[in-house]
């Protein structure tokens, strides 16, 4: 520090010249080449690396600390690929999702149907229609009528049992799907989070162009007698 320098002489002080050519400039430029050839040597620091991520501690980093930068490291890139993930998903998952919205519509529709169509066979008197055929008690175009009530009413029910069939395999898909989404969603998560726990130490040493050396300075040393 600067202010542990002072340019003045202490009163009644003597001084002793040292061994050392204080007075020759080539010296010093010696003294700065040889400090500068030590610290390259001899100065040494401990990092922490990560392989996976290509990250390193920077200078008084812990090791926790690190470890933690690690993790952030890891979840965003980890959010990164749930997103793309989700987007190559989400199209596949519209489609089932709208078949399924259609066929729940469809039915729908046709239960709605075969009620109203059961309904109205039985307000019609035509729901017997072997009854009315053996017991003589209806004409030709009577019971025809009520023979293609029944007919309708049984193509509309194989048409629901078809709707519904069509339901059930759509929401199924949709299960399988999302099933296989949570996965790849688990899998995606737990690569990266083992990338963020992969630690090396590296020992770091200096370059020639690492170390300037500023300043030299000759100082008196006060020694009591």
């Amino acid at each position: 520090d600067e202010r542990d320098f002072q340019p003045g002489t202490p009163e009644a002080g003597a001084f002793l010249l040292p061994d050392a050519p204080v007075g020759d400039g080539g010296y010093w430029k010696s003294l700065a080449a040889s400090l500068r050839d030590y610290l390259v040597r001899e100065q040494r620091i401990t990092v922490w690396k990560n392989p996976e991520l290509s990250i390193y501690s920077r200078v008084g980093e812990t090791e926790k600390e690190f470890q933690a930068r690690c993790q952030e490291v890891a979840e965003d890139a980890a959010d990164a690929d749930l997103v793309k993930l989700k987007n190559r998903y989400a199209t596949r998952i519209d489609r089932v999702r709208s078949q399924i919205s259609k066929a729940d519509r469809r039915v729908a529709e046709l239960e709605a149907d075969v009620a109203a169509r059961k309904q109205q066979e039985v307000v019609s008197g035509g729901g017997d229609v072997l009854g009315s055929f053996l017991g003589g008690r209806s004409k030709s175009a009577a019971i025809r009528r009520a023979a293609n009530r029944r007919s309708q009413t049984q193509r509309t029910t194989a048409d629901l049992e078809t709707a519904h069939h069509r339901l059930d395999e759509g929401q199924q898909e949709l299960a399988d799907l999302e099933a296989e989404l949570a996965e790849e969603l688990a899998e995606i998560v737990e690569a990266w989070e083992a990338k963020a726990e992969t630690l090396e130490s590296v020992e770091i040493g200096l370059e020639a162009n690492d170390v300037e050396v500023a300043d030299l300075r000759l100082v008196w040393v006060p020694v009591a007698r």
